[in-house]
């Protein structure tokens, strides 16, 4: 079974490890998520505020976060429920595109985190395809 590593934790080969919800995916020259990453790495996605919102409201939140995101430069998808780390796809995706998944809350979420994630989600994945064209997700 694969180690899993906290965010600021170094894997042994050097590089930081980006998640804890599983096997660790690793950047080989990404800078932690916490402090200042001038634009290198994503920041942590900011779920908590979805918590508690109700759909509507998450959904326009969810899009509002992947446009300021996307405009950064910061590609990611979200996930929820079971993690079970990178599957070939998402670690073509990273490589390839700097497409990072992300986990955002494990097997107990909200109806805002499900909604939130879902839009943010569908815009991400909308702004990916006119940058990077429609056979990036095939």
């Amino acid at each position: 079974m694969a180690k899993r590593f906290l965010s600021h934790e170094k894997h042994p080969s050097g590089t930081i490890a980006l998640t804890d919800s599983g096997p660790c995916v690793t950047s080989p020259t990404g800078p932690t998520r916490t402090s200042s990453t001038q634009g290198k790495w994503p920041p942590p996605f900011r779920e908590a505020s979805l918590f508690n919102l109700s759909s509507k409201e998450a959904v326009s939140l969810g899009k509002r976060y992947a446009k300021e995101d996307f405009d950064a430069g910061h590609y990611r998808l979200l996930c929820y429920g079971l993690w079970l780390g990178p599957l070939p796809e998402e670690t073509r995706l990273y490589h390839k595109y700097g497409i990072k998944i992300e986990p955002v809350a494990s097997c107990e979420v909200t109806q805002g985190v499900t909604s939130g994630a879902d839009a943010y989600n569908t815009m991400m994945r909308s702004l990916l395809v006119q940058k990077f064209g429609t056979d990036i997700f095939r």
